[in-house]
């Protein structure tokens, strides 16, 4: 505004083309000056937020280093458990009162329920608890170990486990797809699809029907289950 102010002064006091041309040369060298500093403001605000970014990086990944360490470590000593003591059986309570506390107590470091999973053991009226409790455990004893060693031995103990129960794993399929909100949860900071269930009873009755509805997580190397025991809607039901 005072540059134009500055040049209707010399239009009116008679200046030439010269006096005009040489305000707006000083006001192109004023604007250029204040845009270099604007930009030069702005790569640094850029550089800081490079720099914390990198630096929240750096930080995520030592952080997700010692888990895998540690995670490790707890692996190797329950291997050596079992070695030396066998496979631990837990006692399979007939109720579902104390669901979460057994899930704590039995599957900690192999099978993960996230909260909605605990809401749908909490809303279940299915007729046979102690079968919840097997499908947990077969994910435990026989799902885990197969995909953390995929060996014949595994995988045959894992299939044989599946008929003992008359389950059958596959793929969710459309209700990904068609249903991403009610086919994921959140986990690990991220939305991650359950992309995988057993598959028991198909009765749409919700005291014989089972479902159990989970993924398989890489970087932790157990099993998220994201919902139980009744089914989820999908795009054919």
């Amino acid at each position: 505004m005072a540059a134009q102010a500055e040049r209707a002064e010399v239009r009116a006091a008679g200046g030439d083309d010269v006096d005009l041309l040489n305000l707006y040369e000083q006001d192109n060298d004023q604007l250029r000056t204040e845009l270099k500093e604007q930009r030069e403001q702005y790569d640094g605000l850029l550089t800081a937020a490079e720099a914390e970014r990198d630096t929240a990086i750096q930080a995520a990944n030592s952080a997700k280093a010692q888990a895998l360490e540690r995670l490790h470590r707890i692996r190797t000593l329950e291997q050596r458990f079992i070695a030396t003591t066998g496979v631990r059986e837990p006692a399979l309570p007939d109720s579902l009162d104390l669901f979460e506390d057994w899930c704590r107590d039995n599957l900690s470091g192999s099978v993960e329920l996230v909260g909605r999973a605990f809401q749908g053991v909490r809303k279940s009226d299915y007729h046979d608890p102690q079968f919840i409790y097997r499908s947990l455990l077969l994910l435990r004893d026989y799902y885990v170990p197969m995909r953390r060693e995929s060996l014949p031995d595994n995988r045959k103990a894992y299939a044989d486990a599946l008929n003992s129960l008359e389950l059958e794993e596959s793929s969710t399929g459309d209700g990904v797809k068609y249903s991403a909100d009610l086919y994921s949860v959140q986990y690990g900071g991220a939305r991650r699809s359950l992309d995988r269930h057993l598959k028991g009873s198909n009765s749409r009755d919700r005291r014989y029907g089972f479902r159990l509805y989970f993924f398989w997580s890489d970087e932790e190397q157990v099993a998220v289950v994201g919902w139980l025991p009744s089914h989820l809607d999908n795009r054919a039901s």
